[in-house]
């Protein structure tokens, strides 16, 4: 899950395509585990799909086209709840555990209590 929260999140921040995507993410996790296109890609058609991002082609010259995606104000909704919601399983998973720290900043203070 914490994949889907930091697209979400890296899209926050402005439209991207999918291998910057995954540069980003591998930054921040440099240490523990890199993500791979065989999981960054279908993510993004699932997301894209649930409407929580929007895709458009950019036509490249001389190199293949790629998708930019945006997130929607369904995919801001998301990204909060899967924020709020944090069960004890996902805590003992250090990468979980770290993404939601890593975002603490998008919380309410009440939801930071919690």
């Amino acid at each position: 899950m914490f994949v889907e929260i930091l697209t979400l999140a890296i899209l926050r921040n402005g439209p991207a395509h999918a291998y910057e995507i995954g540069l980003k993410i591998n930054e921040v996790f440099v240490d523990y585990r890199k993500i791979n296109n065989n999981t960054l890609y279908p993510l993004m058609g699932r997301l894209s799909k649930a409407g929580y991002v929007t895709g458009e082609m950019v036509v490249q010259t001389g190199k293949p086209n790629r998708t930019v995606y945006t997130i929607t104000e369904s995919g801001l909704s998301r990204l909060h709840e899967l924020l709020v919601t944090f069960t004890e399983a996902e805590a003992e998973s250090d990468m979980e555990f770290y993404t939601r720290v890593l975002l603490f900043e998008l919380l309410a203070p009440e939801e930071r209590q919690r």
